[in-house]
């Protein structure tokens, strides 16, 4: 239970420092130049920490249901991608064997 809310910090502590970055970007907002580099680097500055935010708290709002259900997903697509090496290696060993054996 204790590692639970610890990992619930986690993503608080991260929403905070993702408001920090946006109260820094509004009041650079006016210095800012709206055309050229400034104005993209002000818009991507602010799509990155409301991405921060959005998945912070997604995480701090997932029932332990759907947190088991994403684990359960998360490590089925590592078991896909452990076979799809293993069948990578398997079929540049035959290919080589083939080559050596002179087929």
């Amino acid at each position: 239970m204790k590692n639970k809310g610890k990992g619930k910090l986690k993503h608080f502590m991260y929403i905070l420092i993702a408001a920090g970055m946006l109260f820094y970007a509004f009041a650079a907002v006016d210095s800012a130049e709206w055309g050229g580099a400034g104005g993209v680097f002000w818009f991507m500055w602010l799509a990155f920490a409301i991405v921060i935010i959005a998945a912070n708290a997604n995480m701090l709002l997932l029932t332990e249901e759907k947190r088991e259900a994403l684990s359960h997903v998360k490590r089925a697509k590592v078991l896909r991608r452990e076979q799809a090496a293993i069948n990578f290696v398997n079929r540049q060993v035959e290919k080589k064997a083939r080559k050596i054996r002179g087929h």
